[in-house]
């Protein structure tokens, strides 16, 4: 995955977004399964969750340089701003109640860059990794 932070999904005002959203590859069995492990970890439902080939995400997606959009996940804020990779995970670790603590120890210890390489490594193999975890159902939960 490309790791990027401060992108704009699509610029203020022609799309809001009640939520920040988890954008994800709903055609990809291990995107789906840590997305359905996402929506697990937010009980409170502070979450937004389409897959990019969801029609709903069109407007988003379309904002997307063509080369990022199956590299990973990205996680964008209600105001547009669009974060994939180190800074995609930290932010949605902050978002989530129980994770909360651990994206910002990891913002403060500044293990963004780390996270990015993880992610950027787990990106590359989500093929092999998707064979060794249950299938399921693409999670939509919107807006």
């Amino acid at each position: 995955m490309t790791a990027t932070a401060d992108q704009r999904a699509e610029p203020p005002g022609r799309h809001s977004l009640a939520r920040p959203l988890l954008l994800y590859n709903g055609g990809c069995r291990f995107c789906r399964w840590l997305a359905r492990v996402v929506v697990r970890l937010d009980g409170r439902e502070e979450l937004a969750f389409l897959s990019i080939w969801d029609d709903e995400a069109r407007p988003i997606v379309g904002a997307i340089p063509e080369d990022d959009r199956l590299a990973g996940w990205h996680f964008v804020l209600p105001d547009g701003t669009r974060l994939s990779g180190g800074p995609g995970t930290v932010r949605l670790l902050e978002e989530l109640s129980w994770t909360r603590w651990l994206g910002i120890s990891c913002r403060m210890l500044g293990l963004t860059r780390s996270l990015g390489r993880i992610d950027a490594f787990i990106a590359q193999k989500k093929g092999r990794l998707g064979r060794r975890v249950p299938d399921g159902e693409a999670p939509h939960r919107f807006p």
